[in-house]
């Protein structure tokens, strides 16, 4: 919760302004009741207050017991006539000294017991993450642990403190924000000294028309009333870095932002007034916003693999997210391009799904000729004899990628070849990923992190500086998704529907390749290549 809690407190801060029509405010105003909500900017503590619709300025700041221009002063989008104060935006209202000099009180913290409980490390966690999860701090688990430095592997096991709750008396400092708010609009300021630009060099072509300034509104099941939904935060925390490094590039961006958890949907005015719809994720909230929309409004999928079916079904959908569905595709274009291969597909007999018939069919339509494997023994003799020299893992059965892979290495110290395998064999439980290396394993991926590229090390460090935590695979994937689409529309304006398919970007942890499908909605045909070699390095291959 501290993490979402910091994220939003720095988003608070990195925004600014707003962009909002003016509205007359000749009505009688709503009752202001003063907000429990506090933040700590600057050593200063500020009331986080949710304007409520035929609120005045006026009204509130009689009810805070401050000035008008105190509160105008704090928020500079909102002018002294009240105009720029809009229904459920948040605003920053000082709090007076003599009420700060007496804000500690005693308050409920966690203490440990003694007592442990075991977490398995997912690939995608950090220390951050699961001390965040658990409620305890870094420091705690390292001790538990013995762990010396902050570097965890995919399932280690980690011993996490149980704690229970008692008082304390000591004041805390206050960090608490609430963001209940549909309709909150901010505009990001310029900062020239971000990351480094990706590194593709694109041309143009005569279909750039080009705008600095575009508007977008992002959609999301923030959650803010029950708690925030952490997916969806750090989904947005990558989305502002992004739109903070177009603003160095010289595209401004005015960014909306709606919670749409619960089925609140703005209206279709709302909605058509910007050039971007991003969101929201989750199927069920797509359908939502399209039963207000219509085929008015352009809606970009951005996260949730679930959701790309509705490309098929809706036209008016882009699914910017990976699909695993291409991988398959992938591995057969990238043996097709190995002259003479000798491929042998591995097939668990005692657990056939639907895996071994989307390679199969891939391989058929680029016509690579195969065995299919289902004996264990059959494969290992013919593999001394040298007759295949690619091998696909067409399984998602732990014990039997294991076993395989197990196999594997053993053949690898006295026979050359190479090993493919989907993407979502990375997050079996059990698997050790170090035999990866010694079968060479090519992996087909919608996502991958190259720690060695400058532009990510760039980022990562520039993120850490802002949030104090590492981006995990949705701060990264709000990243890419929001940079690319801005970047579109910057570079063809009203016409980056038709010519999405020219620009083409490889990204943070994705390459993003924009395509019809059959339905003549956009989906993210991008992939990426990763070889692990014997030497215990990571390459990434490009397609061709």
């Amino acid at each position: 919760m501290r993490r979402t809690l910091t994220m939003i407190l720095i988003g608070l801060c990195l925004l600014a302004g707003t962009a909002v029509t003016a509205r007359a405010q000749a009505y009688d105003p709503v009752p202001v009741t003063i907000s429990k909500d506090k933040v700590k900017i600057g050593g200063k503590i500020y009331y986080s207050h949710i304007v409520l619709e035929r609120q005045t300025l006026y009204s509130i700041s009689r009810a805070y017991g401050v000035s008008i221009r105190e509160i105008t002063e704090m928020n500079p989008a909102i002018k002294e006539d009240g105009s720029g104060l809009t229904k459920n935006s948040i605003i920053l209202i000082p709090v007076k000294e003599n009420e700060a000099a007496v804000e500690g009180r005693p308050e409920e913290t966690a203490v440990a017991t003694g007592e442990y409980r075991t977490h398995t490390v997912k690939w995608y966690e950090n220390l951050d993450d699961i001390a965040a999860q658990y409620g305890v701090t870094v420091k705690e688990i390292m001790e538990a642990n013995s762990l010396t430095s902050k570097a965890i592997k995919s399932r280690q096991e980690l011993k996490i403190p149980v704690k229970t709750v008692a008082e304390i008396t000591e004041p805390t400092d206050v960090t608490t924000v609430a963001i209940n708010a549909v309709d909150t609009v901010f505009t990001v300021p310029v900062d020239s000294t971000l990351l480094s630009a990706p590194a593709d060099t694109v041309d143009l072509g005569p279909a750039y028309v080009g705008t600095d300034r575009v508007t977008v509104n992002l959609l999301l099941a923030l959650n803010a009333s029950k708690g925030f939904s952490n997916i969806n935060m750090d989904f947005y925390s990558g989305v502002l870095m992004a739109l903070k490094q177009l603003e160095s590039e010289g595209i401004g961006t005015t960014l909306n932002v709606f919670d749409v958890a619960d089925g609140a949907v703005p209206g279709l005015d709302t909605l058509a007034a910007t050039n971007l719809v991003i969101g929201p994720s989750a199927p069920a909230d797509i359908k939502n916003v399209l039963k207000v929309a219509g085929e008015n409004i352009t809606l970009i999928s951005p996260l949730d693999p679930k959701s790309a079916s509705l490309s098929e079904e809706y036209s008016n959908v882009f699914h910017a997210a990976g699909n695993n569905d291409y991988q398959f595709d992938d591995i057969a274009d990238w043996i097709a391009g190995n002259t003479g291969a000798k491929v042998a597909v591995l097939v668990n007999r005692s657990a056939p799904g639907s895996i071994p018939e989307k390679i199969k069919g891939a391989l058929d339509g680029k016509g690579v000729r195969y065995t299919v494997v289902s004996d264990g023994s059959t494969l290992y003799s013919t593999l001394r004899k040298g007759r295949y020299s690619d091998i696909i893992i067409a399984s998602e059965n732990e014990l039997y990628v294991t076993n395989v892979l197990t196999s594997l290495e053993t053949l690898s110290k006295e026979l050359t070849f190479n090993t493919y395998a989907p993407n979502k064999i990375r997050s079996l439980k059990e698997l050790d990923t170090d035999l990866f290396y010694p079968v060479r394993m090519h992996l087909s991926t919608a996502y991958f992190v190259d720690e060695n590229d400058a532009a990510y090390n760039s980022f990562y460090n520039r993120y850490w500086d802002v949030f104090q935590f590492e981006p995990n695979q949705f701060a990264l994937q709000g990243y890419d998704v929001a940079y690319y689409f801005v970047k579109l529309y910057s570079v063809y304006s009203d016409k980056w529907k038709e010519y999405a398919g020219e620009l083409d970007l490889s990204l943070m942890h994705s390459d993003i390749r924009m395509r019809p499908n059959d339905n003549k909605a956009l989906v993210n045909k991008g992939i990426r290549r990763v070889v692990f070699n014997k030497d215990m390095t990571v390459t990434l291959e490009k397609p061709e």
